[in-house]
C-alpha cells in the first residue's frame, strides 16, 4: 500500500468511526441521550411523528416536517462511500476521484442534516449536535482537500529495511508475550495446585492409590499429610490424590499428657 492509499484508508476509516458516533445529545428530564448518526434518521423521524400527530390532533392539519425526517435516511450513503473507499484503497482500485466524491457527498448530507434538524426543533438544533457530526464534516472536507493535494506517488508505506525490522519487532514481542503468557500459566497452575494441597491436608482419602509400578502409595482412610504430599508427587499420583480427598476431616488424635 502507497502512502496515498494509506492517508485515503485511514480516513475513510475515521469516517465510518465518527458516523457511528454521537451527532446529537438531548437533554432529556432525568436523563442524557446521545444519537449515532446510523440512529439519527429513526430517532427524527419518531419525533417527528409524535410533533405530527399532536399538530393534527389541535389543529387538524399537518405541518410536513415527515417529508424532511424521511430525507435523512439518505445519510446512510455516508458510511457506505467510506467503506467503499476503503475498499478501493487496500484492493488498489481508483481513489483519488472517490475520495473526493465521498467528501463532497459527507459535506453535503452533514449540511442537509443540519437543515432538517433546525427545520425541526428551531435554531436551537444546533446546540444539540455533538462530535460525531463535527468529525463526520472535517473528514468529508479533509477528503476533498487529500484529493487536491496528495501527489500520485507508488512509494510504499514502509520501505523493506522498515518492514524487515517491523517483522523482527513484531515476531520479538510475540516471543516474549508467549514466553509472559506461558509463565503465567505455570504460576497460576501452581497457585491453584497449592491451594488445593492446602484444603486436602487432615483430611482423609476415599481411594487406595496405585503408582505406575502398582505398588500402593496410600490405602483408603489415610490421613493426608505433607510426607503423603510428596510421596505422592514423587510417584506421579499428586493429581489422583487430590481428587480423592473426601469433605470430611479426620478426627485428632489424643494427646497423651
Amino acid at each position: 500500500m502507497t502512502r496515498e492509499r494509506a492517508v485515503y484508508a485511514g480516513l475513510a476509516a475515521l469516517l465510518f468511526i465518527a458516523f457511528l458516533s454521537p451527532w446529537i445529545t438531548l437533554d432529556l428530564v432525568f436523563t442524557r441521550r446521545s444519537v449515532s448518526g446510523a440512529a439519527l434518521p429513526g430517532q427524527i423521524r419518531a419525533v417527528v411523528q409524535a410533533a405530527e400527530s399532536f399538530s393534527a390532533a389541535f389543529t387538524g392539519q399537518r405541518s410536513g416536517a415527515g417529508v424532511w425526517a424521511l430525507l435523512t435516511y439518505v445519510l446512510y450513503v455516508i458510511p457506505v462511500a467510506a467503506l467503499n473507499l476503503l475498499l478501493r484503497s487496500v484492493t488498489g482500485g481508483r481513489v483519488r476521484t472517490v475520495a473526493a466524491i465521498t467528501g463532497a457527498l459527507t459535506l453535503t448530507l452533514s449540511a442537509l442534516t443540519l437543515l432538517i434538524i433546525t427545520r425541526t426543533v428551531g435554531s436551537e438544533g444546533i446546540g444539540l449536535l455533538a462530535g460525531g457530526y463535527w468529525s463526520t464534516l472535517l473528514l468529508g472536507a479533509g477528503l476533498i482537500a487529500a484529493a487536491a493535494a496528495l501527489p500520485r506517488t507508488s512509494q510504499p508505506v514502509l520501505t523493506d529495511e522498515q518492514r524487515a525490522a517491523l517483522g523482527d519487532r513484531t515476531r520479538q514481542a510475540a516471543t516474549q508475550a508467549g514466553t509472559w503468557i506461558a509463565d503465567r500459566h505455570t504460576q497460576l497452575a501452581q497457585h491453584a495446585e497449592q491451594r488445593r494441597i492446602e484444603q486436602a491436608l487432615g483430611r482423609t482419602l476415599d481411594r487406595s492409590l496405585l503408582a505406575a509400578d502398582d505398588t500402593v502409595v496410600a490405602h483408603a482412610g489415610d490421613l493426608v499429610t505433607h510426607d503423603l504430599i510428596h510421596r505422592a508427587r514423587q510417584a506421579g499420583v499428586l493429581t489422583a490424590l487430590l481428587g480423592s480427598v473426601t469433605q470430611m476431616t479426620a478426627a485428632p488424635v489424643p494427646i497423651d499428657r
